[in-house]
């Protein structure tokens, strides 16, 4: 039986209903880290944080739930 998502999970998928999407948001969040430090400041840099955390969430549901 699939476990219920912890809160930090659920707001980092929210909406987002497929593995696919999921893996999307990652790639985009890299792409707009890295054009954000190099044309604009290195502030952009926090969106690796956004990242990590969508990653850890896939990874959370890959092992304890389903999609």
């Amino acid at each position: 039986m699939a476990e219920e998502r912890p809160f930090w999970v659920a707001v980092g998928l929210w909406g987002l209903k497929t593995r696919a999407v999921a893996w999307a948001f990652v790639v985009l969040s890299i792409l707009v880290a890295t054009g954000s430090i190099i044309y604009w400041s290195w502030l952009g840099a926090i969106m690796y944080l956004a990242a990590v955390w969508y990653f850890l969430a896939i990874r959370w549901v890959d092992e304890n739930s389903a999609w």
